[in-house]
């Protein structure tokens, strides 16, 4: 089996048996020492071998959980994890930019060392194109989630409005980290600025 593929089943989010717990504690290991060395060395500076020494972890496990030292030291699949899992909104009758919002945000809240993560980002510019890689490859869950309530091309570009909404996320200072609630708001917040910046520019042609 590849890296990749076991890389994106390795935690299954709400597993509460001792193996699934398991799995949960050696992801977090890998994660928190791949987020340290990292932040203190820079990425380049950073093995897989390090990584898992300093998490304790047989460097064989590494490709079980992680993609990448980038995947690693991000943290970012297991919020992935959560966009395609079925959950009800709470709100049914929104429309499908508040359903994707929702999805996102609820992913967004559940990533590990959230703060970390973000001081991660400010203090080591390699690895944002790793982050915006990891918003890109959201957007096929999105499309398809989407789908269940409009049409393929509205599906589409409500993905990419939220993606692009998702991306000045990173970039706005909004308290961390954010409970579901208040991350959907903020996100419809910058959808609704996307589209009014959108209508300025096209007004201007």
């Amino acid at each position: 089996m590849t890296p990749e593929a076991t890389a994106r089943g390795a935690v299954a989010l709400g597993d509460t048996s001792h193996r699934g717990r398991k799995k949960l504690r050696v992801w977090q290991q890998l994660h928190d020492a791949a987020l340290r060395l990292t932040l203190t060395n820079g990425l380049a500076d950073v093995t897989v071998q390090q990584i898992c020494h300093e998490a304790d972890v047989a460097p064989r496990t590494f490709f079980n959980y992680f993609q990448s030292k980038h995947d690693a030291a991000l943290g970012l699949n297991l919020a992935r994890a959560l966009i395609g899992t079925p959950e009800p909104h709470p709100s049914p009758d929104d429309g499908v930019l508040d359903e994707l919002c929702f999805v996102v945000a609820r992913a967004l809240t559940r990533i590990p060392n959230h703060t970390r993560t973000r001081a991660l980002l400010a203090r080591r510019p390699e690895l944002k194109n790793a982050a915006l890689l990891w918003t890109a490859s959201l957007h096929t869950e999105l499309v398809t989630l989407a789908e269940r309530r409009t049409t393929p091309a509205a599906a589409r570009l409500s993905a990419l409005i939220v993606l692009a909404a998702l991306v000045e996320f990173g970039h706005r200072p909004f308290p961390t980290p954010p409970d579901v609630s208040t991350a959907k708001e903020q996100l419809l917040r910058l959808v609704d600025e996307l589209q009014a910046a959108s209508q300025s520019l096209s007004s201007c042609n």
